[in-house]
């Protein structure tokens, strides 16, 4: 099984302080919306309002939940929309120690799926690509928008 440390046996006390702040998932998107509305404003020099954030919510949800899961499980950021008991479970190890860990990783964090992992990684173990995805489960970040994007 690729080497990824699961759970820890006594947090430090940073940890600790992350694990009784729960962020807010919805807000924090909200918050990039907003700040996505005030840059495409500032480029066409008029108010773009609802439009730029529901321009955010559709090309960059996904990869924004994808990326704070993949916090969630390093234990970077406790998000409240994740499972908590996924929290910190995932300790990815130096790449020289496990490249196939750290390549999904990576692949996962910049947005591959699944399938398109699989693809790339065909001409490896099928065994351990499946384990390292797994344990990854991105499709746990898979949520519905929080507003009504139409």
């Amino acid at each position: 099984m690729p080497r990824a440390t699961r759970s820890f046996t006594h947090m430090s006390e940073s940890m600790q302080r992350l694990v009784d702040h729960c962020q807010d998932l919805f807000a924090e998107a909200w918050r990039e919306a907003d700040t996505h509305k005030w840059i495409e404003s500032k480029k066409r020099g008029c108010d773009m309002g609802d439009s730029a954030r529901r321009e955010w919510f559709r090309l960059y949800w996904k990869i924004f939940c994808r990326r704070k899961w993949l916090q969630h499980l390093e234990g970077k950021a406790r998000w409240d929309r994740f499972k908590p008991d996924r929290f910190g479970t995932i300790r990815p190890v130096p790449a020289q120690e496990n490249r196939l860990f750290c390549v999904i990783w990576n692949l996962a964090y910049y947005g591959e799926e699944n399938l398109d992992i699989y693809f790339l990684m065909r001409d490896l173990p099928g065994e351990e690509v499946t384990q390292v995805l797994q344990m990854l489960d991105i499709n746990a970040a898979r949520m519905d928008l929080p507003c009504d994007n139409n």
